[in-house]
């Protein structure tokens, strides 16, 4: 938070069970796994891992974290930053820069089997990768309207999921190129 810590709490009792210090600017960004514990990034270009027994900086020098997401099944971290999306081997500690957004990234999320990774960015773009090869698979539009909406495959959705349906192609390509020269 606003304080540079990270804090866990009891849902039952609603008591703090840890205090986690160590990043120099605001924390914008936690990620949760049962399993690796928490991990957090900051204003300060860092992402610490804070798992009891030895907390540690995973990466520094990222830009400012916005996003953070655990995929599990490969060991690794996707971060969103100021720089753009990346992937981090939580074994190696290497960083693997996802080619695509012209902007920086706001938010980074890991399908539940792991194969692959989407990212949000300012370039208003929502893209997705392959996790392991970082291989782009899809990128699509976004069109910030209130509620923002997306279009796939199978046509115009707001990002809650309801389905808007197709507009007509004209339309659609009217707004992706319009969107296209605000990038």
């Amino acid at each position: 938070g606003q304080d540079r810590t990270v804090r866990t709490w009891s849902v039952k009792s609603g008591k703090q069970l840890e205090l986690f210090t160590g990043h120099q600017q605001r924390v914008w960004a936690l990620s949760f796994d049962a399993r690796h514990g928490i991990v957090s990034g900051s204003a300060d270009q860092t992402v610490r891992w804070w798992n009891s027994a030895n907390p540690e900086v995973v990466a520094t020098e990222l830009g400012h974290v916005y996003g953070l997401a655990f995929d599990a099944f490969h060991e690794r971290l996707a971060v969103a930053t100021s720089r753009g999306t990346s992937i981090i081997d939580l074994g190696t500690g290497q960083l693997q820069s996802l080619p695509g957004h012209r902007a920086e990234a706001n938010a980074v999320a890991v399908s539940p089997n792991g194969r692959f990774l989407a990212g949000g960015a300012d370039d208003r773009t929502v893209r997705v990768w392959h996790t392991r090869s970082g291989i782009p698979m899809w990128r699509a539009p976004l069109l910030l309207t209130h509620p923002a909406r997306i279009y796939s495959q199978t046509g115009w959705r707001r990002l809650d999921g309801e389905v808007l349906g197709e507009l007509p192609e004209t339309q659609w390509r009217a707004s992706v190129e319009q969107r296209g020269q605000l990038g």
